[in-house]
């Protein structure tokens, strides 16, 4: 799929979702042009799902793992925007506290199909200081148990 049909995706997306809250209960259309791909897209998007097929998500998430976890090229993989806040949430500085963090926006299309958000994450004086992690909240489901680079992870006697 292009980048100008993604674009119109998530433009679509979000009008859809902000329309949604002030019109009637007439169900949403997901492009005026009855576009097959862009219904695909948006219709994975809303079940908080990647938009590739199981097999394509597959080799990109292997193809990922040659980039550190939280980057752009290896976001970390989260259930919905909850599922991000877990995860930050189960993050741990060099003193054994929770970071604080704050969501700082999306950066667009990533690796595995979908929108990627950023994260500052600040442990203060604490080690390792102030990190951008990136997310990508559309795997439901799916709980990372690895850390970031230079954090540490409670998975409360789950995963690693």
């Amino acid at each position: 799929m292009s980048q100008r049909l993604a674009s119109i995706a998530l433009i679509a997306l979000t009008a859809i979702s902000v329309s949604a809250c002030a019109t009637t209960s007439e169900p949403p259309v997901a492009a005026a042009s009855g576009d097959a791909e862009l219904e695909r897209l948006m219709t994975a998007m809303m079940a908080r799902r990647s938009p590739l097929a199981d097999d394509d998500l597959a080799s990109r998430i292997e193809a990922a793992r040659a980039h550190p976890l939280g980057s752009f090229e290896n976001p970390v993989r989260a259930s919905g925007p909850e599922g991000q806040r877990e995860y930050l949430r189960r993050l741990r500085c060099t003193n054994g506290r929770i970071p604080q963090f704050e969501r700082i926006g999306n950066f667009g299309r990533g690796v595995f199909g979908s929108v990627v958000d950023g994260y500052s994450v600040d442990c203060g004086e604490a080690g390792p200081g102030e990190a951008e992690v990136f997310m990508d909240m559309y795997h439901n489901g799916y709980r990372e148990t690895d850390p970031v680079p230079g954090f540490a992870i409670n998975n409360g006697g789950r995963g690693a």
